[in-house]
């Protein structure tokens, strides 16, 4: 899906299903069970082309996977609770929250796929938090921590951006240099493409009451 042009990417044409299961199962069955089907038709379309280009060249399948944290972290196995002592994505980073006062690199506490074997290896949830390891690492040429991605949507969209760093930059210019309702005439006549609607609206007491974005 990610190497389609952004203009087709999400049309409903170029979504496809690949495996359907109840929530319940998967907690009762594991991960593996679960997503055992899909596993090995992603093998074989790995290993078997899909098609050959014009030029002779096979043209084979391979994967990404990019899910909000919570359905990442129950999906690739780690642990899926999001407590003040971890406050980022543990399936990423194995900071913890007073490292993160005092961290200058965060090289040393980003996971690898060496690190993270070893990790897997110990068997011990409370000092790794990893339950388990991720089901599709069997598939060949793939790795949980070398074909995934955060999803920008919900991590700096609907995150960051939503209640850190736009809002507090508007919070300081409003008023100074325009005003609310400036700002929503602006939004209002701002040409979002044929795939987005212009409908939003900053309102006043929302905003500066909860001081975020709606």
């Amino acid at each position: 899906m990610y190497s389609l042009p952004p203009n087709t990417r999400f049309h409903l044409t170029n979504i496809q299903v690949t495996l359907l299961f109840n929530s319940n199962d998967r907690k009762e069955f594991g991960n593996r069970k679960t997503f055992l089907p899909l596993i090995r038709e992603l093998k074989n379309l790995h290993t078997h082309s899909i098609y050959k280009t014009n030029n002779n060249m096979d043209i084979y399948v391979n994967c990404l996977f990019v899910a909000d944290n919570l359905g990442r972290h129950e999906i690739s196995g780690f642990v899926q609770f999001f407590l003040a002592n971890s406050p980022c994505s543990k399936s990423m980073c194995k900071i913890s929250r007073n490292e993160l006062l005092n961290a200058t690199y965060e090289s040393e506490f980003l996971r690898n796929v060496e690190n993270y074997r070893l990790d897997v290896e110990k068997n011990n949830v409370s000092m790794t938090e990893i339950n388990e390891e991720y089901a599709f690492n069997e598939i060949e040429d793939f790795h949980i921590l070398e074909n995934s991605s955060l999803d920008i949507m919900l991590d700096i969209y609907e995150g960051v951006c939503k209640y850190k760093c736009l809002s507090q930059i508007l919070i300081q210019y409003i008023v100074k240099l325009f005003t609310l309702q400036d700002l929503n005439d602006r939004i209002g006549a701002f040409d979002f493409g044929i795939s987005e609607l212009n409908d939003s609206e900053f309102t006043s007491k929302f905003f500066f009451k909860k001081r975020k974005i709606k």
